[in-house]
């Protein structure tokens, strides 16, 4: 394939990047962003009250709420950012800000997600002596997804959509 100039083929490398990061990249990111929420939310924490909807129906697990998205596109590149899109129960806010940041922040800075049964101090005194759970914690899964993800085994899956 030929292009008339150089800002032709400038475009054309940008946009099967950007096509490789959506379909080359971003399934490896997923599967460890499912991994990473496993680890440090599903496996440290049994709701007490509620049911999860853990890996489909738009919980924080399902693949399909993990989006990614080119940001900033220049001349020389654009930024790919990937975030989770999980909604609470009534949809009324995203729920990865709260897991991350923990209870604490979402209380100090106002960020309000409507629980519809979050359990009483009595009840979760029941389940351990504290009276709270993991819930009001930080669980940082964003983090442990980026410390876990291979740079060289993305920069592989790119370059090889590239050479396709």
């Amino acid at each position: 394939m030929s292009y008339k100039n150089f800002d032709a083929l400038r475009k054309a490398i940008m946009k099967k990047a950007k096509e490789g990061m959506q379909n080359s990249v971003l399934p490896v990111v997923q599967k460890q962003m499912k991994d990473s929420i496993e680890s440090e939310v599903y496996s440290v924490y049994t709701p007490i009250e509620y049911n999860r909807r853990e890996y489909s129906n738009g919980g924080l697990g399902d693949m399909n709420v993990m989006k990614g998205y080119a940001l900033n596109e220049g001349k020389t590149g654009f930024d790919f950012l990937v975030q989770n899109e999980a909604r609470a129960s009534g949809g009324n806010g995203l729920v990865a800000p709260l897991i991350i940041k923990g209870q604490l922040w979402a209380i100090t800075n106002n960020y309000i997600l409507k629980h519809t049964k979050i359990p009483s101090y009595e009840k979760m005194l029941l389940k351990n002596s504290y009276g709270f759970t993991p819930f009001y914690e930080p669980r940082d899964f964003i983090g442990h997804t980026k410390d876990n993800l291979e740079k060289t085994k993305l920069a592989k899956k790119l370059n090889d959509y590239m050479n396709k």
